[in-house]
């Protein structure tokens, strides 16, 4: 016998322990335990409460299309207890969190399910199946009439307003610790949640195909571009790149006096070799997107604000620089002062072409004095590869990690660069801790460069910074910026704060002509010519890219007059739109541009 009809507090009762045991039930999965859960709960509420929020929205969008509550709290869990199998299964087998992207490839992720067999993941399946069990159970036995057309048509308003205010609200609970770990997936999905992390990677993972996307269209606009020829004169040179971690010339803020210089390696180098301004994609973190740009020459213009490549579309064999000079003999070789996991590294790097890959896990010691190895720790690595390629031209990429922010704890108990300017107490802390990082930055240049005068071998020496620090606080003290809050940094900031120095350095015929201004998608084609090797097709589109439009970020473009604009102006549109062409080709479409690259 069934129970008379509830009252509406019995149904809201019902409705919100669903969604918290539906979050507790992804928890553990998530977590593996239920002592991880209460763990989570306790040290992270707010985040808790979230998931609790999505939980019920997705449970209204559920009521609203079955019309009945038994239904929708029946199906939404066991939607759940798949969603969390598949995720706990991808985590034990390939030690990543499931992605929402994941189910575009849906043969792969299906193919994970046999694994859920094994282990302590059928507790937590078996324990999830009894807990949303007494839910449903209570759900039976209490008769819940139908909802009417008007009222299912309000909840799934509500559901969707509530969908999509949640993730937006995040950005405003930031000083209360709400924010997406992008940089690190699995501590992303371990701090904020299964839903919240699922949520948060939703809104980056929309990619519009082009217009008129189609292989012929590519292969059309690739048979008008032109073939660089080497040049017969000039032997392949050794080409070191280092991208050096929040690298910037800290002389050039305003109202600050330094007493010392801070990098006078890199000065001194400016004034007898070749420099100049790059426009990086990202400003004050997302180093993986500079190096997107620098390796594939795509630009993070076209893909959707707070998107991450390397973890959302590179997930086989890509067209890069490394592959465009594979070709032509050399060895590929990336180094990263810390771990391969860091940015999907370890797998980006082979699909890239890379030959082999050394980080931190490569280097004995380097975590011992802190979280972030010292730049030593990487020039020394980048020598032992150099010393390792002698027998003929190789490309090493090297990234470091010393300058690596937040900067309000001093790194060393005295100072070696001193400065004069009006900022507070955590303000000097800051300004002085990254001072001191890349002072160090600056003395590893100066050793790489050292030992690369004595070599016989040409080489080639890129420095670059990926992108300037996370100083905002600085920042708006000195004048650069009106608000520490970055949302609302208008145009003429923008394009302060996403200028880099670059420096190119050679044993060969030095030359002082500046660096053309460009962003740092557009440098590995301009590194090429620079060296005397030939291009492929993309590096000379990447190259008219460069004479008509040098500069492209996410808010602005800058032509080859100087003009500065939001969007590119109408003579400039058609030159965007085959960009975004040939992009899409190679990191989303089938790669019918006829690159000559191998494995692409």
């Amino acid at each position: 016998m069934t129970s008379a009809t509830p009252s509406v507090g019995s149904r809201l009762v019902l409705f919100v322990a669903a969604s918290v045991a539906s979050t507790v039930v992804l928890e553990a999965f998530n977590r593996a335990s239920l002592t991880a859960v209460a763990g989570w709960l306790w040290a992270a509420p707010l985040e808790a409460l979230l998931n609790v929020t999505l939980a019920m929205m997705v449970n209204l969008a559920a009521l609203a299309l079955v019309g009945h509550l038994r239904g929708a709290l029946l199906g939404v869990g066991a939607f759940i207890v798949g969603l969390g199998a598949l995720h706990a299964t991808k985590s034990a087998v390939l030690g990543k969190p499931l992605f929402p992207w994941d189910f575009l490839f849906y043969r792969e992720t299906v193919a994970l399910l046999p694994q859920l067999l094994s282990g302590p993941r059928v507790a937590v399946g078996l324990l999830g199946l009894g807990l949303l069990g007494l839910v449903a159970a209570q759900a039976w036995r209490t008769r819940h009439p139908p909802l009417s057309g008007r009222a299912r048509l309000g909840l799934g308003v509500v559901a969707l307003l509530g969908a999509v205010t949640v993730p937006s609200l995040t950005a405003s609970l930031r000083p209360l610790g709400v924010r997406n770990l992008f940089w690190s997936q699995t501590d992303n999905y371990l701090r904020n949640g299964f839903g919240l992390s699922l949520v948060f990677n939703v809104r980056s993972a929309l990619v519009t195909r082009p217009a008129g996307y189609a292989p012929e269209a590519v292969r059309t606009l690739a048979a008008t571009l032109p073939v660089s020829q080497a040049d017969a004169g000039v032997r392949p040179p050794t080409l070191v790149v280092v991208m050096s971690e929040s690298f910037f010339d800290p002389t050039t803020l305003p109202n600050v006096r330094f007493l010392d210089d801070p990098v006078p390696v890199f000065h001194r180098l400016q004034r007898a070799h070749r420099s100049g301004t790059l426009y990086a994609p990202v400003y004050g973190g997302g180093t993986a997107n500079t190096e997107f740009e620098v390796l594939t020459g795509h630009s993070m213009r076209f893909l959707p604000s707070g998107s991450i490549p390397y973890q959302q579309y590179i997930h086989a064999p890509q067209p890069s620089l490394a592959r465009a000079v594979s070709r032509l003999g050399y060895r590929t070789e990336a180094v990263h002062s810390y771990h391969r996991w860091f940015w999907e590294r370890g797998q980006v790097y082979e699909h890239l072409g890379f030959d082999r890959f050394t980080s931190v896990e490569d280097m004995p010691g380097a975590l011992e004095l802190g979280p972030y190895p010292a730049d030593r720790f990487l020039t020394q690595h980048v020598i032992d590869t150099f010393e390792r390629t002698s027998g003929g031209p190789a490309f090493i990429f090297g990234v470091s990690v010393e300058a690596h922010g937040p900067y309000d704890v001093p790194r060393v108990a005295v100072p070696r660069v001193r400065f004069e300017a009006p900022l507070d107490a955590l303000g000097t802390t800051q300004l002085s801790t990254y001072v001191e990082a890349i002072h160090n930055a600056d003395h590893e240049l100066g050793v790489l460069v050292e030992y690369l005068e004595r070599q016989a071998t040409p080489v080639q020496l890129l420095f670059f910074g990926d992108h300037q620090p996370s100083l905002p606080h600085v920042l708006r003290q000195l004048g650069v910026l009106e608000s520490e809050r970055l949302n609302e940094m208008t145009s003429q900031e923008r394009l302060v704060v996403h200028r880099v120095p670059a420096l190119l350095w050679t044993n060969q015929r030095p030359s002082t002509q500046p660096i053309p201004t460009m962003s740092t998608s557009l440098l590995g084609p301009w590194m090429l010519e620079a060296a005397g090797l030939s291009g492929t097709p993309y590096d000379a589109f990447l190259r008219q890219v460069s004479a008509r439009m040098p500069v492209a970020v996410d808010r602005f473009v800058i032509d080859a007059d100087g003009g500065v604009y939001d969007q590119a102006p109408s003579e400039l549109a058609q030159l965007e739109e085959d960009w975004w062409l040939l992009e899409y080709d190679q990191l989303m479409g089938e790669q019918a541009l006829a690159t000559g690259y191998e494995g692409s």
